[in-house]
């Protein structure tokens, strides 16, 4: 590691900005750097603590995490890349599960403590979540011994997005049988078998998820959520107050239009949605909605504990901000005009305007292959 760090060392512009991070509290502006420079530069300014990589698109971070994780050298398992999801259509994206398998494999390193260096494409930053506490405060945790109902555990594995189904194959699906819980936590590689006894967990082990033979038994075991957004009994019936009211007071606006034909589509969409939670607690798409069930809404900068930032190309990422921007606005506003859409459902798109803002309260670096006269390390 050190022998690659080193050779920064000799470079005056790498000792200025140094100086700049350690005795300023200010922006960094660093230009006229090259992709394969980038990786190289964060590692030797930023050599400890979580670190942030924010890029214009997704194939740019991909990029630089391979990078990140060579400059690493040991510490490169804690490079990690943050998925952005489809804003626009949440329950129609084919990579969910994928993505949230992602994003709760670092989730778990930030419960343990761990630093990390996240790596994501602006869009990614602008997903609404709920508060790191509350999600921490939903994650399972058993022993041998601990005392809860099978029944209570399926309710609450349904409320943290878990599917149930005869046969658990997937990572987000549990079953029950009898005093036999299986759990394929999305963190996990392997099924988590819990047995109890009454309402005691007896046992708790894995289990190969293709074969459904029992690997190795376990003290412990941690489950953490199968979505990002996870309710209760409590947020539920916030969110069916919420958009009764919000359905009473839309439809009253579309009648003084004499629009019919929307009124009709906007009462299915709440029928269908009403469906969803009656079956299912949470259900894929979800996020579309968060804004019913939480008065605070976060992004994955809140979930870090003083974090450093990173902007790559920061006037391609300001033009991807101002590009998403009208790309959702437009597209959920049409939608809900037909009455695809309640009206809380349009917040996130306000959310774009404040990205810059958030990220402007940390000390940033700001790296551009353009060169700059405006550089406070040169």
């Amino acid at each position: 590691m050190q022998n690659i760090i080193n050779p920064l060392k000799s470079l005056e512009v790498f000792e200025a900005a140094l100086r700049h991070l350690k005795y300023k509290n200010s922006h960094l502006n660093i230009s006229g750097i090259s992709d394969s420079q980038v990786s190289h530069l964060v590692s030797g300014l930023l050599p400890v603590g979580t670190k942030v990589i924010i890029t214009p698109n997704e194939k740019k971070a991909k990029e630089i995490v391979e990078d990140m994780k060579f400059f690493e050298g040991e510490g490169g398992e804690h490079v990690l890349f943050y998925p952005s999801k489809d804003l626009i259509f949440y329950s129609a994206d084919v990579h969910s599960n994928d993505i949230t398998r992602a994003r709760m494999l670092i989730l778990e390193q930030l419960i343990q403590g761990n630093d990390v260096t996240l790596v994501m494409s602006v869009e990614a930053l602008v997903d609404p979540l709920i508060s790191f506490e509350k999600i921490k405060a939903k994650v399972l945790t058993f022993t041998i011994g601990t005392e809860t109902s099978v029944t209570q555990l399926a309710k609450e594995l349904v409320y943290l997005g878990y599917e149930r189904v005869d046969l658990v194959e997937s990572r987000g699906q549990f079953a029950l049988r009898g005093g036999l819980v299986d759990v394929f936590p999305m963190h996990m590689e392997d099924i988590v078998r819990i047995e109890f006894f009454g309402d005691e967990v007896d046992s708790i082990r894995l289990v190969n998820h293709e074969t459904q033979r029992s690997i190795t038994m376990l003290d412990e075991a941690m489950i953490l959520p199968a979505r990002e957004i996870v309710v209760d009994d409590v947020t539920i019936k916030k969110h069916l107050k919420n958009r009764l009211r919000i359905l009473s007071n839309t439809t009253t606006k579309l009648k003084s239009k004499d629009l019919l034909d929307e009124i009709g589509e906007l009462k299915r969409t709440y029928e269908i949605l009403t469906d969803k939670i009656s079956q299912y607690g949470n259900f894929n798409g979800i996020e579309s909605y968060v804004f019913y069930y939480y008065d605070e809404i976060h992004s994955i900068l809140d979930y870090l504990t003083d974090p450093k930032i990173v902007l790559v190309e920061p006037v391609h990422i300001a033009e991807r901000i101002k590009g998403m921007t009208h790309e959702y606005n437009d597209s959920m506003q049409t939608r809900f005009e037909k009455g695809h859409l309640l009206p809380k459902q349009l917040e996130l798109g306000h959310r774009f305007n404040h990205i810059i803002d958030e990220i402007g309260t940390y000390q940033t670096i700001m790296m551009s292959s353009l060169f700059s006269t405006k550089n406070p390390a040169l």
